[in-house]
């Protein structure tokens, strides 16, 4: 039995691409997230889709160029071809998302994910600040 679950985190390369499949008439999503395996390194590129309640909630969100997000899903390969030299063949890998946590909005001053907003105090004047 092998189980084929992903997960990564990254900053989305572009805004969530809203679209509907022309057999199934269900809508859909693609996007891409940037990941690295270490600091200082190039970032590798993923190509991720989603569709049903996960594109639902994606859509709701509105989750965005540059949008911190943990996803996990299922890897799959979508294609074959050379490599510049030819001498070895490449995979073409997406990811089915499943979940997705937005971890921190886009670093941007009009987001509207970084409005003041006060939060109010559990237990009245007298609790603690960290309360």
């Amino acid at each position: 039995m092998s189980f084929n679950v992903f997960y990564t985190q990254g900053r989305l390369g572009g805004d969530p691409d809203f679209r509907m499949s022309k057999t199934t008439k269900e809508e859909y999503c693609i996007f891409q997230v940037a990941y690295q395996y270490r600091r200082n390194t190039k970032p590798h590129w993923l190509p991720c889709n989603a569709t049903g309640k996960t594109c639902e909630i994606i859509k709701e969100l509105g989750i965005k160029k540059g949008d911190l997000v943990t996803i996990r899903g299922s890897i799959y390969q979508y294609g074959k071809d050379d490599d510049r030299k030819g001498d070895c063949p490449r995979q073409h890998l997406y990811c089915k998302v499943y979940q997705l946590w937005i971890l921190a909005a886009a670093r941007t001053t009009e987001s509207k994910h970084f409005k003041d907003v006060e939060q109010p105090r559990v237990g009245g004047e007298e609790a603690p600040p960290f309360a």
